[in-house]
């Protein structure tokens, strides 16, 4: 998925906005080589973000490598952004580091030049950076404001490699936000930390800023993720940085933060943070409804919330808490980055969400499991086989498929059992994928999109009463002696078994979960 071409983004600030520039123009660095404009990408802040490559007679290609950055040259951000590649991240530079701490992956764009040029009287200034595939922005909103949480503490690890290095060269990012974290376009299981335009350099000849409260600088940043410190003036520091990450954290494994909706209102975001920030484990941990993702979030805001604002991190500590998280999930941080699925998200109680009617069959074991990454896998319990796809589109969606279940249940292998078999196998052969969802623990909504509620347990076995008059699609299972599976059909008003039936549970959810389409899998 490459960005589609956009408008500029609309600026209330004093910063001016640079003009579009024309495809096949071509600018010169500072180096001399010469670098030629394509098709605009993205925007930035102040103007259009366009593919480039190296100057030659052929037109920009669409999978060029590189894009850039063009702005008015009195501008700030730009000015402030250059300085610090120029100083401290050059491509030689970054590698040193990586070789020295053993790293296979920075998030650190890769910076390929910088230069000025004037178009019609005007003066510009331009910086060349190598390309991405989206932002993680567009990633949460598409995905319903969520994801995975393993690849939300394998983001988080990677964003603390790349922020011990720019802290060891004494900047502070200060705005890092979803919006700022792009997934790489040659390998998306990493990600990298962009736009450097409010980078602030608090280490100076090795002495530390010293603590400040400024009213004129107060609120700094993007207000949803700023820093307590941000919010009261003070200069941007390696303490704030790794608050901003854990509101950033916070919003994935949660979907919001509290303050959302009175965003406008800086001092009402400040006095919620001091407030959330202060007690910590109290009033953050519920919020996060996986206890392992909980645990580890908490864990690393509890040692954020002691740092004083001067003090080197232990970015080993805060590395461990979330590799801790991660082997709770049965994940490690060398896996690959999942932003869509769903399948290893858990309730509070360390549980996988998707849980089992515990009934067992009759003469039978319960041949529902769950497995580590709290995924639902396959099991076998005598000759019994259930198969499970755990990928889906929503956390409130299951998508059920049987591969090898077409060759089991057409009419020529099912001829010569008895009445009753064949009763059992009736309509399978015609078998789909079947979706199941489960609101909390009175309603289940089912392929169709209908409700069934209330959801009341009969003493009988293996019963569900459905006390509804009118016609609703249920999920029934049928049994031989190979297979156990779901199955979708339209009843009225009769009790049917429902036993190894997946359903989820959705804590704090209340009514019916949003109906979304499952992925193919």
């Amino acid at each position: 998925m490459k960005k589609a071409a956009t408008k500029p983004k609309k600026v209330t600030s004093a910063y001016k906005m640079a003009p579009s520039m024309p495809e096949g123009m071509v600018l010169c660095d500072l180096m001399k080589n010469q670098w030629k404009i394509g098709a605009p990408v993205g925007s930035g802040g102040f103007g259009l973000i366009y593919l480039t490559q190296p100057a030659s007679t052929a037109p920009v290609s669409k999978n060029a490598e590189f894009v850039m950055k063009i702005e008015p040259h009195e501008n700030g951000p730009l000015f402030c952004e250059t300085t610090f590649f120029q100083r401290v991240a050059k491509p030689d530079q970054v590698t040193a580091y990586m070789n020295s701490k053993g790293l296979k992956h920075l998030g650190v764009p890769k910076f390929g030049a910088l230069g000025h040029h004037e178009k019609d009287g005007k003066k510009y200034r331009f910086m060349v950076i190598q390309r991405f595939l989206t932002d993680l922005q567009k990633m949460f909103e598409s995905n319903n404001n969520t994801f995975p949480h393993h690849s939300i503490f394998i983001i988080g690890l990677q964003m603390l490699d790349t922020l011990e290095f720019i802290h060891s060269q004494g900047y502070a990012h200060a705005d890092i936000k979803a919006a700022n974290i792009m997934i790489g376009l040659k390998n998306s299981n990493q990600v990298f930390l962009i736009d450097y335009g409010l980078a602030f350099r608090f280490l100076v000849d090795g002495k530390h800023k010293e603590y400040k409260e400024d009213p004129k600088k107060a609120h700094d940043g993007t207000a949803e993720y700023a820093s307590r410190d941000a919010h009261r003036g003070v200069w941007p520091s390696a303490r704030g940085d790794l608050e901003i990450l854990g509101y950033c954290m916070w919003q994935w494994l949660a979907g919001s933060l509290p303050w959302e909706g009175k965003i406008d209102d800086k001092n009402f975001v400040s006095n919620q943070k001091i407030r959330y920030m202060s007690n910590i484990n109290s009033l953050i941990g519920p919020l996060i409804k996986n206890e392992a993702s909980s645990k580890g979030l908490c864990g690393y805001l509890n040692v954020i919330a002691k740092l004083k604002y001067d003090e080197k991190p232990n970015y080993e500590q805060l590395r461990s808490i979330f590799k801790s998280t991660l082997a709770s999930f049965g994940s490690k941080s060398s896996e690959k980055l999942d932003l869509t699925s769903k399948s290893v998200t858990a309730t509070s109680d360390s549980k996988a969400q998707f849980q089992v009617n515990k009934t067992p069959l009759k003469g039978r074991k319960r041949i529902l499991s769950e497995e580590n990454d709290n995924k639902i896998d396959v099991m076998d319990t005598k000759k019994t086989k259930v198969a499970l796809v755990s990928k889906y589109k929503s956390p409130k969606r299951i998508q059920v498929r049987l591969p090898s279940l077409a060759k089991k249940t057409t009419p020529a292998k099912s001829n010569n059992k008895s009445s009753a078999e064949k009763k059992k196998l009736k309509g399978l052969s015609s078998l789909k994928n079947l979706v199941v969802n489960n609101c909390n623990n009175n309603q289940v909504m089912v392929t169709g999109g209908q409700v069934v509620s209330p959801l009341v347990r009969k003493r009988k076995r293996n019963e569900i009463n459905y006390n509804e008059d009118e016609d609703v699609n249920i999920c029934s299972e049928a049994v031989d002696d190979d297979y156990v599976v779901a199955t979708s059909k339209r009843v009225k008003r009769k009790n049917v078994p429902m036993a190894a039936i997946g359903t989820q549970t959705s804590p704090g959810l209340k009514g019916l979960p949003r109906s979304r389409n499952p992925i193919n899998s």
